[in-house]
């Protein structure tokens, strides 16, 4: 348990000097006595606040500090349960006992002198030197503390470098990373879209030609549908209209069920196709980009910006594949017109 938690030490703080002095009793208060109180609470105090911050500190050394901590607290007791009501008729015998014994304490402590007071006060005979130890022991924890924080900002500047070194590190990997690298993403993305391919008796799709194959079988079972129709929900023309009615709207939703699933899968076909398309636009820019940079003057900045910009349209318009309508293929041109606040001439 640390000593700041000890019930005695905890009263010992709670014990000020001001509130001991019993100012209200005026000439018979302990005002003089405030002084010595001070003092020798400020040491104790001292001794306290090094025993917390001071690791592996001798035994001997905080059972010192704890028997200072108990005598004041039997002084800080005497004081403020005395009554002064009780007291005058002995000729206040009290008061001066109290007095005599907080001057004495502090000859013991100054003098390491104790005789006059029969021993109460003999574990303070070496108070200046338990003092003056843990002084030193607290400096020298302060050292070992500085120490280790050095040690620590040692670290921590070399960990530093070492990110400046990482951050410098990628920022050169990012430099060396080309169009052709952009114009590789390009193409897997419409690889993943759009492929056919059959290796070693195993045959792979891309989206697109699943997309297809789900838009054959959606319109292979319509038409079977359709052609059975009358097999499938039957209609009886001798029961009554509302019977009939209910088999003719019965065989208008099944229809309408399956020409909507039939839409649907063919568009997600054309999605896919029109995605696969523009990637692998956008590939071909990007992997002709450096052939026309590097054929066009360093210092015709109108041409290059000019060339950034129809690289940009390349890329950030969806443009028309014929796989979906105009409105279906509508791009934004915030990203083209920011290529226009490109600083001309650092395309290269």
């Amino acid at each position: 348990m640390s000593m700041i938690d000890n019930a005695a030490v905890i009263k010992f703080f709670e014990n000020e000097v001001s509130s001991l002095l019993k100012l209200e009793f005026g000439t018979k208060s302990f005002e003089d006595l405030r002084p010595i109180l001070a003092q020798i609470k400020r040491w104790i105090s001292e001794m306290i606040k090094i025993s917390e911050n001071t690791s592996l500190l001798p035994r001997e050394l905080t059972g010192k500090i704890y028997d200072y901590v108990n005598t004041y607290n039997s002084l800080a007791n005497d004081m403020l349960s005395y009554n002064m009501d009780v007291d005058a008729p002995t000729g206040f015998e009290n008061r001066n006992r109290i007095i005599l014994r907080v001057q004495s304490l502090q000859t013991v402590i100054l003098s390491g002198d104790d005789t006059d007071v029969q021993k109460e006060f003999k574990h303070f005979r070496t108070f200046l030197a338990v003092y003056n130890t843990l002084k030193i022991e607290g400096l020298k924890s302060l050292a070992n503390t500085q120490k280790e924080l050095s040690g620590i900002v040692i670290e921590i500047a070399n960990k530093k470098k070492e990110y400046e070194a990482l951050v410098l590190e990628l920022k050169k990997k990012a430099a060396e990373v080309t169009t052709s690298d952009y114009a590789a993403l390009f193409e897997a993305q419409a690889y993943s879209h759009s492929h056919s391919k059959l290796q070693r008796w195993k045959w792979s799709s891309g989206s697109a030609e699943k997309w297809l194959i789900a838009s054959v079988a959606a319109i292979a079972g319509f038409v079977y549908l359709l052609f059975n129709i009358t097999k499938a929900i039957p209609v009886q023309f001798q029961t009554n209209a509302t019977d009939i009615t209910i088999q003719l709207l019965t065989r208008l939703v099944v229809l309408s069920f399956f020409i909507y699933l039939v839409t649907i899968v063919i568009k997600q076909y054309s999605i896919q196709k029109h995605l696969a398309t523009l990637n692998t636009h956008r590939k071909n820019v990007l992997n002709s980009f450096n052939l026309f940079i590097q054929a066009i003057d360093k210092e015709d900045t109108q041409t290059r910006n000019a060339l950034m910009l129809e690289v940009a349209k390349a890329i950030y318009e969806s443009g028309q594949t014929g796989y979906v309508n105009s409105k279906d293929g509508d791009g934004s041109s915030s990203m083209i017109e920011l290529t226009k606040y490109i600083t001309p001439g650092k395309g290269s």
